[in-house]
């Protein structure tokens, strides 16, 4: 194609006498105009002008004229296009005077663009919102290059400026909010503070110049007795474990002081890397106080337990009081009775039920802590209640009430269900007795069996779980519970008896209340004043067999060798004269080491082991070394505390057997007639 010496192209009519000439092929050229010259140049202009993303203008003349105006711009100024052409600028827009005319008189003089200004303005469709805007300004020049008109571009950025003002809002109120929030904030990355607001600075007196250095690190405030637990916090959240985010822990201030700090902790990104932002609240005071009441709860309780001794001490000293003087006054009566040659049998009767008596007191005591080691089986209900109805010790305790009338209805069937027959003589007993005592002027006491379930809406509000049960209610018409009380009468060492002169411990409903939780019963009382209490104890209902064992209560006497090892002398005596009189060869030694000694050079049918000895070695240490020597020593455990967990260790190595003191002959004789399987020679 040959590119022609000259094109002249005409602008757009409304440009007015503004035209471009002499647009030589060198310049077309170099403008990178090609083949598409044939195109119509000034439909190409004006496609430009109102297809463009900015509002354009062109201007002409010191007044600063409109020559043309695309769509754009007529639209944010709010007016038809034709309302802007020849007019002025300043008649257009008033506002014009103030930020535009000064920039363009100049641009008018001296030639030089303007380019990228911002400024605001206001325009007549909304003179009360200004607008803010980025201006190019050019001249466009004549022939000789004096500026003649200028030309426009105008991007309209309210929307930009009104979203970083609010920005800046918020985020001036995010950081007042955060710097005078009465919380510690930081963020931590690879063990270094990145940021740290003013309470933080206040709390622990370090500024985010000092804890940001390379030379500090975050454990640098730890105190000594938390670091091992941040230090495992901080292993667990790197192995990706889950740990609490809510702590407390000691920290050190830059003062040197150590306070308590309740710490939130939360992973984050920071800057595009993986960071820690924690809170940290100054609890020293509240811990202090939480501390303190600690204390304070300690020393109260303590005191309670001091006062509950108390009670404990004056019921025991009162009950053995009685027992002990009957004990200390028959032997010079049975010493007198002897040498005038009267019998002494009652004498001799009245100290042995006086001993019966102290070793109740003392298994009321022990009974607290058997929690779990009754023997279950499949009893009847009935049963138990005719057993203790018709007990010698009922019968004393009914002649001490002569006024009291008894209402006995017994189920006519078989009410079973699994327990200690060891210890559920001991509820009755407790309940019975208690009953009588609390009808001194006369009254009926009613003690009743039946089968029940809780289905049956009858213990609906007992919290009693759904099932059957066997149900023994024992109920009196005597002086009733003050209801201040109902909720005590249960706990250890709690009695009214020693205030109202009567006998008692203070264990008795303890006792009943820790048996029948063992047994999975449910007790309830309810009673009034005047009128009455009434006991309904609720016994899971079995379907196992019932098992007849036959009662004997003779003296069971054996033959073989026996060592008896014990610490006390007396005890040791008396052990060695029972066991003679139920017919056993008799050694005995003071220690568990001499015991281990004698078993090396002897053999011996049976151990009679104490549990408790004073020297280094009590009975179980000294029944692990026994059965090192000899593996198959049948042995027979002896306390005079319940069956400890020590004593459960021994059963599980092989002791044969386990005898609570005091002795008794027929207990003992039996136990031993069982573990050595010998006949019985009575």
């Amino acid at each position: 194609m040959q590119w022609p010496k000259k094109i002249k192209l005409r602008i757009l009519p409304r440009f007015g006498s503004l035209s471009i000439h002499n647009i030589s092929s060198e310049d077309l050229k170099n403008k990178a105009l090609t083949e598409n010259l044939s195109l119509d140049s000034t439909r190409i202009l004006e496609s430009l002008l109102n297809h463009a993303p900015a509002g354009i203008a062109i201007f002409e003349g010191p007044d600063l004229r409109y020559v043309n105006i695309n769509q754009n711009l007529a639209d944010l100024n709010g007016l038809p296009v034709e309302n802007h052409l020849r007019k002025p600028l300043k008649e257009v827009l008033p506002d014009a005077e103030k930020n535009l005319l000064p920039v363009m008189h100049k641009i008018m003089k001296d030639g030089k663009a303007v380019l990228g200004r911002e400024f605001s303005i206001t325009l007549p469709k909304d003179p009360d919102r200004p607008i803010h805007l980025i201006d190019y300004l050019f001249p466009i020049p004549d022939k000789q290059g004096k500026p003649i008109g200028i030309g426009a571009i105008v991007l309209d950025i309210t929307r930009r400026k009104e979203t970083e003002g609010a920005l800046r809002l918020s985020e001036k109120k995010y950081r007042s909010l955060v710097e005078n929030l009465n919380v510690g904030i930081y963020i931590l990355q690879n063990n270094k503070f990145v940021y740290v607001n003013e309470t933080f600075e206040k709390i622990l007196g370090y500024k985010l110049e000092e804890v940001s250095l390379d030379s500090f690190n975050f454990m640098d405030l730890i105190a000594p007795e938390s670091k091992k637990f941040i230090l495992e916090r901080s292993i667990s959240r790197e192995k990706g474990e889950k740990i609490d985010v809510n702590y407390v822990f000691k920290c050190i201030t830059k003062t040197g002081n150590i306070i308590d700090l309740e710490a939130n902790t939360s992973a984050i990104e920071y800057e595009g890397k993986p960071a820690i932002q924690g809170l940290l609240k100054d609890v020293t005071t509240q811990m202090q106080d939480r501390r303190d009441k600690l204390i304070l709860q300690e020393k109260l309780k303590q005191s309670e337990r001091l006062e509950s001794l108390g009670l404990l001490a004056g019921g025991v000293a009162h009950d053995l009081n009685n027992i002990i003087g009957p004990i200390m006054a028959y032997p010079a009566l049975i010493k007198m009775n002897l040498s005038e040659g009267k019998p002494v049998e009652e004498d001799l009767d009245a100290i042995r039920e006086s001993a019966q008596r102290a070793a109740d007191v003392i298994s009321d005591l022990l009974a607290l802590t058997r929690r779990g080691s009754h023997k279950m089986e499949p009893i009847d209900l009935n049963d138990l209640v005719k057993d203790y109805l018709s007990s010698a010790e009922c019968k004393v305790t009914k002649s001490l009430y002569p006024e009291v009338a008894s209402d006995i209805q017994l189920s006519e069937s078989t009410l079973l269900f699994k327990g200690s027959k060891a210890h559920l003589p001991k509820v009755i007993m407790n309940l019975i007795n208690n009953a009588y005592e609390s009808m001194s002027e006369g009254g009926v006491l009613s003690v009743t069996t039946s089968s029940i379930s809780v289905e049956d809406g009858e213990v609906s509000d007992k919290h009693i779980r759904k099932g059957r049960y066997n149900l023994l209610t024992i109920e009196d018409q005597g002086e009733g519970i003050p209801e201040e009380n109902i909720s005590k009468i249960f706990d250890p060492f709690f009695t009214t008896k020693i205030k109202t002169g009567k006998s008692g411990t203070g264990l008795g409903l303890s006792v009943v209340y820790n048996v029948l939780k063992d047994h999975g019963a449910h007790i309830d009382v309810e009673s009034n004043l005047g009128i009455g209490t009434k006991f309904s104890i609720y016994f899971p209902e079995s379907t196992e067999k019932k098992e007849t064992i036959l009662k004997d209560s003779q003296i069971h006497k054996g033959s073989g060798s026996i060592l008896v090892v014990d610490d006390r002398e007396d005890q040791r005596d008396l052990a060695t004269r029972i066991l003679t009189k139920l017919g056993y060869d008799v050694e005995s030694v003071d220690s568990g080491q001499d015991a281990i000694d004698f078993l090396e050079k002897a053999d011996v049918d049976l151990l009679l082991l104490d549990m408790i000895l004073e020297e280094d070695m009590d009975g179980l240490d000294t029944y692990k070394e026994i059965i090192k020597i000899k593996p198959d020593q049948k042995t027979i455990i002896v306390s005079g505390y319940s069956e400890s967990g020590r004593v459960k260790v021994a059963e599980e190595l092989g002791v044969n057997g386990f005898i609570q003191k005091p002795y008794k002959m027929n207990e003992i004789g039996l136990t031993i007639q069982d573990v050595l399987g010998g006949n019985n020679n009575s």
